[in-house]
């Protein structure tokens, strides 16, 4: 950059203009090389912010898990996806970190934890698969506007085969709709329809395969049913106990069963500390087996569930649709985590 200071000059009405490496328009960082680096971190930097501010508030008036999702697309999720229709292609890793952060901090596990459950568990979308569909919204929308400025510029990023309209390309023929960029300047709105549709089923696949395959799902793909915000997060269910439930769920929690891979323990020999059964400290073990905590069970879980149990029946307990159950699971397993911290403390 030096180098070419050197060599150009530029004048506007005689006055010298300064060359410098970026250049804030319209709260967009661009750099003189066309990468996008640092306008992403500029945004995930402004969205910290504001992610800082909303959790302030969220935490100050006790609101639920899916008003503080709503709260954060309008306030942070705004600032972040803020003119991705043209840096949106670039991997976005600080913007990605600020919502994962964000939603496994909702849910109270560790950071460690599968991004692929956690965006099933709140049936949401991360940020590149919405700045995907507003590139292409913004796509078609240059393809049907009658604006001769808009026009000239996307014939000449086409004729300059611009990396922005490459990608564009690239993108349509990798998702299998190659025919729309071949059949583009007859453009409708269904093409667009067509096109998000098959970006969010894409994404949606390639959540369970990495569930599927990954030894960190091998329990939470019994739960892969609807990618939408799961029942116990969106019912009326004290927060502390959701939490709770949510640690079972995605194995985000301080069973052997998860401790033990972190000092390559065998799986089978991840067996339970706290009763003589000789059984692998498992999510299953601690809710409906341990004889630790009988008594903590026979209080708050159903005989339907303790007495005869099963991994189905154990399924079941974690999938119910009755609050009241739902409340009394998370109050057992409130009660049986901290029992067992203690016991771990002895």
């Amino acid at each position: 950059m030096e180098n070419y200071q050197k060599m150009k000059k530029w004048f506007y009405n005689g006055n010298e203009l300064e060359i410098v490496d970026t250049f804030n328009y319209l709260g967009l960082i661009l750099n003189y090389n066309g990468t996008f680096l640092k306008t992403q971190k500029h945004v995930a930097d402004q969205g910290r912010k504001a992610l800082f501010s909303v959790l302030r508030v969220c935490n100050g008036n006790f609101f639920n898990i899916e008003t503080k999702l709503s709260v954060f697309d309008t306030y942070v999720g705004s600032i972040l996806s803020y003119g991705s229709e043209i840096w949106g292609f670039h991997k976005a890793a600080d913007v990605k970190k600020v919502q994962s952060n964000f939603c496994k901090r909702i849910l109270g596990v560790r950071q460690t934890t599968m991004h692929s459950m956690i965006y099933f568990e709140l049936g949401r979308f991360p940020l590149y698969v919405i700045r995907r569909i507003r590139i292409f919204k913004y796509w078609t929308k240059l393809l049907n506007t009658d604006n001769k400025i808009l026009k000239c510029c996307l014939q000449d990023q086409e004729a300059n085969k611009s990396k922005w309209i490459i990608n564009v390309r690239n993108e349509l023929f990798q998702m299998g709709l190659g025919y729309i960029w071949e059949h583009r300047k007859s453009c409708n709105s269904s093409y667009f329809k067509t096109i998000k549709h098959r970006i969010l089923d894409i994404f949606k696949q390639l959540c369970i395969e990495r569930i599927c395959n990954s030894s960190k799902g091998l329990f939470y793909q019994h739960f892969i049913s609807n990618f939408t915000l799961q029942y116990y997060l969106a019912k009326s269910i004290p927060y502390r106990y959701a939490n709770c439930i949510s640690k079972i769920r995605l194995s985000a929690h301080n069973l052997f069963i998860e401790t033990g891979r972190y000092n390559s323990v065998a799986k089978n020999k991840r067996l339970c500390k706290f009763c003589d059964n000789d059984d692998v400290e498992d999510e299953y073990h601690f809710v409906l087996i341990c004889k630790k905590y009988k008594d903590i069970r026979c209080k708050y879980i159903k005989p339907y569930y303790r007495i005869n149990p099963s991994v189905y029946t154990f399924i079941q307990l974690l999938t119910v649709h009755n609050i009241k159950e739902l409340t009394n699971l998370g109050k057992y397993l409130s009660i049986t985590f901290e029992s067992r911290n203690k016991l771990r403390q002895i």
